[in-house]
């Protein structure tokens, strides 16, 4: 039996303090991204080949992510919404655990790993990634991305194949979940490249050495990379991303769509963003100037460290760019949760520069080192609890969630039951552009009403309904104003 350290004591503390920040969103409802997965729910094994041949309906290739939802999440579950939210802060924990494996094993030190770990399973992106299955995509992919680059730097250290083995496997694991994960190859090569054959901090080998001993060790990933992609280019007819100019993962090369990336250097250290939540007031100000006190020398130091090319550094930086890479250049979404992969490389510089501020403090004493870390975590804790006061209320995503429930709640209240093969239709009368996101084309209402065939229709804002004398028979007309559903009475001649 390993036995229990003061380490241990420190992974469960911070495990702890992702419990705290993140469980109190448990009993929000669904939304249109987790009813999405209910809609597609695969009832057989003779089904799953299907979803592996191709993109599905809003031109995502994320096979492997309706398995686990359709074997693992239902049967476990059902429509219990408390186990689809706990579910992902158990995977969180366990990435946050991977995280700090693969700090330790890149060198650091473990005060510097402790601390990098904090720095990546405390952040404000892990609210996000934690919510109900509607970012099943996100917390899979990303579980095993970093298993991946766990086993591939054990395998830097020993050259053990069983060690590669494994993470070539993750790897395609990931790439089963989400396209992102096609970005694994660079931050591998920028590791194996800058690790050499002893760490970071030894002297470096000549570069056509260091050059030919990264190619051995990683071309089988790069292979595997090109050929996902060769994939995804056949079967997307050579449209990476989502064709139309209004979908949520269409991407285009121009200054329009970098013009609110300036978000992400705020949220990268939880900086509060009175843009994004409708609250300014004192608070925003002092939360934003105590983050400041870590964020500017961090920043500093990392400018520092990219211009003597320190190597930790520069692994640090291009695995950040590498998985964020990917959402660079979307044109019409901007998204926190986008940020947590990248976080993880991120807390390989962050946790080494705080232990080395931290060994500076030790010059004037213990109780200054101590103080310094209490300050710390104190303030990434309260920044990150801070944002999640808000976006637990004000956040797209709860407030899909909202909108949802009460549109349910309405809609019980006003037909407790539906017959078989109705006509409804739903106008939007808000400002929400459409209501097919937030109820996932009507898997809100099939899912909660044993009614067969229902055949519902949305009249999006802007547009009219059909005269009442040229609806279906019996048809069910609902308005929805923003804040509730309500039936309209359609009258008879």
């Amino acid at each position: 039996m390993v036995p229990f350290s003061r380490k241990h004591l420190w992974l469960l503390t911070i495990l702890a303090a992702e419990v705290l920040l993140f469980v109190w969103k448990c009993d929000h409802f669904f939304n249109g991204d987790s009813l999405f997965f209910f809609s597609r729910r695969i009832e057989s094994w003779s089904d799953v080949w299907r979803v592996f041949e191709g993109p599905d309906a809003l031109w995502q290739y994320r096979p492997l992510t309706f398995v686990i939802f359709s074997f693992v999440l239902y049967p476990l579950f059902g429509m219990n919404r408390l186990g689809y939210n706990l579910f992902p802060l158990l995977v969180h924990a366990g990435n946050t655990l991977v995280v700090f494996g693969i700090l330790r094993k890149l060198g650091l030190a473990e005060r510097a790993a402790l601390l990098g770990t904090f720095f990546f399973g405390a952040h404000c992106a892990a609210f996000y990634v934690t919510y109900d299955a509607a970012f099943l995509p996100d917390f899979s992919f990303s579980f095993f991305y970093l298993l991946a680059i766990f086993f591939f730097v054990k395998f830097l250290r020993a050259e053990k194949h069983g060690s590669l083995a494994l993470s070539l496997l993750f790897f395609i694991l990931a790439l089963f979940c989400k396209e992102t994960a096609a970005t694994l190859p660079a931050v591998v090569v920028a590791i194996a490249f800058l690790w050499g054959k002893e760490g970071f901090r030894l002297p470096k080998e000549p570069f056509r050495r260091m050059a030919g001993d990264c190619i051995r060790k990683t071309y089988s990933f790069i292979i595997i990379g090109a050929v996902y992609l060769g994939f995804h280019w056949f079967v997307k007819a050579g449209q990476m991303y989502g064709p139309g100019i209004d979908h949520p993962h269409h991407i285009e090369f121009s200054l329009q769509s970098l013009q609110f990336k300036y978000k992400y250097l705020k949220w990268m250290f939880n900086l509060p963003d009175a843009l994004v939540f409708r609250f300014e007031g004192l608070a925003n100000y002092l939360v934003a100037v105590a983050v400041l006190v870590f964020a500017i020398p961090f920043v500093i130091s990392t400018i520092r460290n990219l211009w003597r090319l320190d190597r930790l550094t520069l692994c640090s930086c291009l695995w950040f760019a590498a998985a964020f890479s990917p959402v660079l250049f979307l044109r019409n979404v901007v998204m926190h949760h986008y940020l947590y992969v990248p976080m993880a490389g991120l807390s390989l510089g962050f946790g080494d520069w705080l232990h080395r501020a931290i060994e500076w403090f030790e010059h004037f004493g213990r109780t200054w080192a101590r103080a310094a870390i209490i300050a710390f975590v104190a303030i990434y804790t309260v920044s990150v609890f801070f944002h999640n006061l808000h976006a637990v209320k004000d956040s797209w995503i709860a407030t899909a969630s909202t909108i949802a429930e009460t549109s349910l709640q309405d809609l019980q209240r006003q037909r407790p039951t539906l017959p078989d093969g109705a006509t409804l239709y739903f106008v939007d009368k808000s400002s929400l552009g459409s209501l097919r996101w937030y109820y996932d084309y009507g898997t809100l209402v099939r899912l909660f009403y044993p009614a067969k065939s229902l055949d519902i229709r949305f009249i999006d804002r802007g547009y009219e309904l059909p005269d009442k004398h040229e609806l279906p028979i019996g048809a069910i007309v609902f308005e929805y104003d923003g804040s509730h559903l309500a039936e309209v009475p359609m009258g008879s001649d």
